[in-house]
């Protein structure tokens, strides 16, 4: 999850899904095979668009989530963070 102040308005809907170019492939690496994609959705969260004291007029306030396989993928994240931190970055 990324927390993310922007000084300009985002206009983006309360709500949204960035989907990946196959999100079928995702979909199956995430739910069946549990393992990170290289190509990911991320939902994006934007409470300002509906709720103006969530960041100052004219500013977003962001809410970033990258979906990823769940405990029992028993994915080594000490060893695998880095190289997805710079993937989402």
């Amino acid at each position: 999850m990324m927390y993310i102040g922007l000084d300009k308005n985002y206009p983006i809907a309360h709500q949204s899904v960035i989907f990946p170019k196959n999100a079928k492939k995702y979909s199956d690496e995430l739910l069946s095979k549990k393992i990170l994609s290289d190509d990911f959705a991320v939902y994006v969260i934007n409470p300002s668009a509906t709720d103006t004291t969530m960041a100052p007029i004219g500013h977003s306030a962001l809410r970033l989530m990258v979906p990823v396989p769940n405990n029992q993928s028993h994915i080594d994240w000490e060893k695998e963070k880095p190289s997805f931190e710079k993937k989402s970055a």
